[in-house]
């Protein structure tokens, strides 16, 4: 109901013209018998819509959806919320020491009938209160071998062996979170429609790996079924004396290339920390790998390494295939003798057709006959553009591959002392 109010008038006024508000009219006219000059005391009703409203009502007027706006998806995507305004005060008491209250301090109406709304006083000392006071949340630390790749995001994060199967228990079996992402997309119904992709690989240090991929939108859900899937697609790979992998190989996988080479024991891991993170679960500890492309694509960049793994050729393969014996030298061990790693089987040796051609590189034969690109680091060599040095790459820019050349003819038996001019004084060399 709109409220009643008094207003005060003066009796000599002439006439007012009637005010036809709320449904309620008034009337005001001169006291004919010329009266006393006292005030008259009417009742006058102010109605608004304010007035009219209870706060519920006028919240739901804002926050309510229809039934055809819910079909659409707007109940779920902006909306808004219902918010208390009241009961927490948003001001604290400044140097005046005076309170006002709603603002800085809490109104709480209670039924009863003689409740009386608080007045604005003053104080002597102002209070301490918890809610003025800046409250942080506080993470439980963790160990460096709990921690992930970058802080506390969920990336390089151990998540422990999957759910065992069928009665059988995954022991020695560890989990790593490779990559999670939010993703979202539209629905004609519910809006925004939010899901979690985890990608995760499960190994037990002896060869076997799994990798899965998997969605959901919660992340408890997609977290165990990535783990769980990956347990239930192991490989098995093979290593060089559990340490390394067999041979160097190059693996490409849409935009990614990953490019590995075999290293000495004590090496260690010199790699994407993602390819770092499969080497652990593998069981490789001496490995360089280099990625090339597109690196933010961690699922592609897992699947070239894994793809480049599982083609490998052990030793007596490649020593079938190619009808030669496989050595390798290790200088520190057996003092630059050659240690014969496998030979060919009797059948081989007139079944293959293998033929070494000159500058054959035991390297370069995983490759496919390509060589991979080294490129200069660059970024210490602070002279680029200095004036002298673009002048001495413009004059040595004709003989730039000749000194490289001349060491290969020699190496592979062509004599190089009188081929071409010298590529260091830009003349024929003296007889």
């Amino acid at each position: 109901m709109a409220a009643s109010m008094l207003r005060i008038v003066p009796n000599f006024c002439k006439r007012v013209t009637s005010l036809d508000h709320v449904g309620t009219s008034v009337s005001l006219h001169l006291n004919s018998a010329g009266g006393d000059i006292f005030n008259q005391a009417i009742s006058v009703r102010y109605g608004s819509f304010f007035n009219r409203k209870s706060a519920q009502q006028l919240w739901d007027s804002v926050t309510s959806v229809s039934s055809q706006g819910r079909k659409r998806g707007r109940a779920s995507r902006g909306k808004l919320m219902e918010r208390d305004v009241y009961s927490k005060p948003r001001h604290a008491i400044g140097q005046a020491k005076i309170v006002f209250p709603g603002l800085t301090e809490r109104i709480m109406p209670t039924k009863d009938k003689n409740f009386a709304m608080p007045k604005m006083h003053k104080v002597a000392e102002i209070p301490e209160t918890d809610d003025r006071k800046k409250k942080f949340r506080v993470f439980p630390k963790r160990t460096a071998e709990e921690r992930g790749y970058s802080g506390r995001h969920l990336p390089g994060t151990k998540k422990g062996p999957p759910d065992p199967i069928d009665g059988y228990e995954f022991d020695g079996f560890q989990s790593i979170i490779l990559s999670d992402k939010f993703a979202a997309r539209k629905s004609a119904t519910q809006g925004n429609v939010s899901k979690r992709h985890i990608l995760m690989a499960v190994g037990n240090q002896k060869g076997l790996i799994g990798l899965q991929y998997a969605k959901s939108p919660l992340f408890t859900t997609a977290l165990v079924n990535a783990k769980n899937k990956a347990g239930n697609h192991l490989i098995h790979i093979d290593l060089f004396e559990n340490h390394t992998i067999l041979h160097n190989f190059s693996e490409t996988y849409h935009s990614t290339t990953v490019t590995a080479f075999p290293k000495f024991k004590g090496y260690g891991l010199v790699c994407h920390r993602v390819i770092k993170s499969l080497c652990e679960l593998i069981g490789i500890k001496n490995i360089y790998v280099k990625v090339e492309g597109n690196k933010k694509n961690k699922l592609a960049m897992c699947r070239a390494f894994i793809n480049g793994l599982t083609k490998q050729k052990s030793h007596q393969d490649i020593a079938n295939e190619t009808g030669y014996h496989v050595v390798e030298y290790r200088p520190k061990s057996y003092k630059d003798f050659p240690q014969v790693v496998a030979s060919p089987e009797e059948d081989s040796k007139t079944e293959s057709t293998f033929t070494k051609d000159h500058g054959f590189s035991y390297s370069s034969f995983h490759f496919g006959g390509r060589v991979p690109s080294n490129k200069r680091n660059l970024k210490h060599m602070f002279y680029l553009n200095f004036p002298s040095h673009k002048k001495r790459m413009f004059l040595d820019y004709k003989f730039r591959n000749q000194k490289g050349i001349k060491l290969k003819r020699r190496a592979i038996g062509i004599d190089g002392d009188d081929f071409g001019p010298d590529w260091q004084k830009g003349g024929k060399q003296a007889a």
